[in-house]
């Protein structure tokens, strides 16, 4: 008798921690927005995008991505090459490839806004000019705060 009220209490702690799960996901608070959907939106916003745009923009967004994520991979990896031997004899060569991959990312940015630009049209160029000088900012991701 005492191992089934054992079983019955365990099933009814996972129903309870299923019905949590599924009531945080689906309900209560509103979500919070992914944290690059500020940068896009503003720039659709900014730059007063067309539904046609925004599509075209999303695609630029995916193959930046992409093309970002391929980079840092790289980049973890060279990195871990470099920290796994701190005495090699080969580190002045890591670093140099760490500064190239570094270039490429920068490069592909730089790729990324000339393709934004490419997308809007002589009335929206007026905007992104605007724009250009605060990309730097809209994009650098924010370092949340310090817990005492």
């Amino acid at each position: 008798m005492k191992k089934e009220r054992f079983y019955q209490l365990i099933i009814l702690t996972l129903i309870l921690i299923n019905g949590l799960l599924v009531f945080r996901m689906f309900g209560g608070k509103e979500r919070h927005p992914h944290p690059f959907d500020g940068p896009r939106n503003q720039i659709i916003e900014r730059l007063h995008f067309t539904p046609a745009q925004v599509k075209k923009y999303d695609l630029l967004i995916r193959e930046h991505q992409k093309g970002i994520r391929g980079e840092e991979a790289i980049l973890i990896q060279t990195k871990n090459e470099l920290y796994s031997n701190l005495d090699g004899p080969y580190n002045d060569s890591i670093i140099l490839q760490i500064n190239q991959i570094q270039q490429n990312i920068e490069q592909i940015h730089l790729k990324h806004f000339k393709d934004i630009e490419q997308l809007c049209t002589s009335d929206q160029k007026v905007y992104f000019k605007e724009l250009q000088k605060e990309i730097a900012q809209l994009f650098t991701r924010r370092m949340k705060p310090k817990r005492p």
